[in-house]
């Protein structure tokens, strides 16, 4: 049985199931596997199964500690008809690119592919490690994951979730998708701050003594600090290779290029364990907007998170200190514990770090990074539709732009958000002349502009009631946590 790791104390080993239900370590290192403990992919054997089938044996590769049955439960649970497409992704040709279209779930985002499977694994996890506690699901999100999450949990039994997102640093689809969320088990709050601060709420959350002592609670993490949350991303890249071969686009073990959109690093880190194990991936791409702290350190091997923070029109992107940076430092050091946790360190006391010669050479041999500024992102937007009639989010744009400065084929640009969330940036793009009363008469002017129909979750969602109204500063978010579990408990 593959067993994860801390990566900042090796000697804290855990299974998987634990893993799952834990989050983080209270340390607040991170969970990871030991790449080389686990099997080599046999891609052959997985060639002609469709994504269901490709989900549960990938889920049971990494969480074996998990019955098969309740595996399968758990995929024919999650990835049924909320999604529009059979697959639940989609691969289309887009120009002289292929695009891996991870966004036809319930929320209209990639997030949708690891978060309607999630609270199924937890489930399953609990009855696994025999845990009657209720558990108290914590998110920090720059826009996507926080809707996915809370769909996800919403009432599902002996949990509750609380989402923590910036004020005014997500797009408004985005903050009414969550705003109006229902379920008796919900709970969001803005933040008066940016991205980097939520996550640091979550974080600390799970270092405090007084939450850390509650025999009531089992604090999780919904963010792709957890391992159930990351693997379930792992399985599009192996679906997406396994396409190009049954089209004849390649043939078996030849290898291709990935251009993930980057903000938290989770995404493009699947990609990167896929290619670890064997999925033939020659570079992975790295794409970053404005907030360009992961392309400095993909091309100089110094983390460097003291920057001004910009708000830009791919706000999932707006992050300066990226989470799974950390287990990637965790495999490129072969597992060395106290080097990651010394990089840690300086970030937190420092705001910066700089890898050994080693890990950078890694860093070169798997990624290359490119930068886009937001007339870039737009110019990128406009070539794309006036070439092909496809619209592109601004998060996936930036995917695309960077695939085609790479150059090199075959390679797959990962589109991770419908255009239609971010209606406005895209119509504008388009035709900058383009003015409407609000974002929903975007979504119809967009609509004009494509083929494709608008997401049943986005075309009433004007209709719906805000049902959390909570804001607070970045130093009350502890205090929020300890007193909604008080509410919880009596």
């Amino acid at each position: 049985m593959p067993n994860l790791y801390n990566t900042r104390n090796i000697n804290e080993k855990v299974s998987p199931s634990l893993a799952i239900i834990k989050g983080m370590a209270a340390d607040q290192g991170l969970y990871c596997f030991k790449l080389d403990e686990i099997l080599k992919f046999d891609l052959e054997a997985w060639q002609k199964l469709n994504y269901q089938q490709l989900a549960k044996v990938l889920i049971k590769h990494f969480f074996d500690d998990l019955d098969e049955k309740m595996i399968e439960a758990c995929v024919l649970q999650a990835y049924d008809s909320k999604f529009d497409v059979p697959e639940c992704v989609k691969l289309q040709k887009y120009g002289q690119l292929h695009v891996l279209e991870t966004y036809h779930g319930p929320t209209c985002a990639f997030k949708d592919m690891a978060l309607t499977i999630l609270p199924y694994l937890l489930t399953c996890a609990y009855q696994k490690q025999q845990i009657n506690k209720q558990i108290y699901i914590l998110c920090a999100t720059s826009g996507d994951t926080g809707k996915a999450a809370l769909e996800g949990f919403k009432d599902v039994k002996n949990t509750y979730i609380t989402v923590f997102f910036p004020q005014e640093n997500v797009s408004y689809i985005q903050a009414q998708q969550m705003l109006t969320t229902s379920g008796k088990n919900t709970n969001v709050i803005q933040v008066k701050g940016n991205f980097d601060d939520c996550q640091k709420i979550v974080k600390d959350c799970f270092e405090d003594q007084t939450l850390k002592d509650n025999q009531s609670i089992q604090l999780s993490s919904a963010n792709s600090i957890n391992i159930g949350r990351l693997v379930p991303q792992i399985i599009y890249y192996v679906w997406s290779y396994l396409q190009l071969v049954n089209n004849g686009t390649i043939k078996m073990n030849d290898k291709i290029n990935f251009s993930v959109p980057c903000g938290n690093f989770g995404n493009i880190l699947a990609a990167f364990i896929a290619k670890k194990l064997g999925l033939p991936i020659d570079k992975l791409i790295v794409a970053t907007n404005r907030n360009d702290v992961l392309a400095e350190f993909i091309q100089t091997g110094h983390y460097d998170s003291r920057r001004e923070f910009h708000k830009t029109i791919s706000p999932s992107m707006d992050i300066l200190i990226s989470s799974n940076i950390e287990r990637l430092l965790f495999i490129l050091s072969n597992y060395d514990d106290q080097s990651v946790k010394n990089y840690m360190h300086q970030l937190k006391e420092q705001g910066h770090y700089t890898v050994d010669a080693t890990i950078f050479e890694q860093l070169q041999e798997n990624f290359v990074a490119y930068t886009f500024d937001d007339e870039m992102t737009k110019q990128q937007i406009k070539k794309l539709y006036l070439e092909t009639k496809h619209c592109l989010d601004p998060h996936s744009a930036i995917a695309y732009a960077a695939a085609e400065k790479y150059g090199k084929l075959p390679t797959v640009a990962v589109a991770t958000a419908s255009p239609y969330k971010f209606a406005k940036d895209v119509c504008q793009a388009i035709d900058h002349s383009c003015k409407k009363d609000d974002d929903f008469d975007y979504i119809a002017a967009l609509a004009s502009l494509t083929d494709e129909p608008i997401p049943t979750s986005l075309k009433y969602l004007y209709d719906l009631p805000i049902n959390h109204h909570q804001i607070i500063t970045k130093d009350q978010g502890i205090q929020v946590i300890i007193n909604n579990i008080k509410e919880m408990i009596k």
